[in-house]
């Protein structure tokens, strides 16, 4: 019976590691694309001053 409860917390541990590790990498690149945008829209009304 102990094994079994080990084996799922050890399971479970892991789960929850990769689920915040695709959260924060869908978080970067939510952040990335944002940033993208920004600097899109930086460089295309530099453009429009000149």
């Amino acid at each position: 019976m102990t094994l079994i409860f080990t084996n799922l917390q050890t399971i479970f541990s892991v789960y929850r590691q990769c689920s915040l590790a695709s959260s924060t990498y869908a978080d970067q690149q939510k952040r990335r694309y944002e940033m993208k945008l920004r600097c899109e829209a930086n460089h295309s009304m530099q453009d429009g001053a000149l």
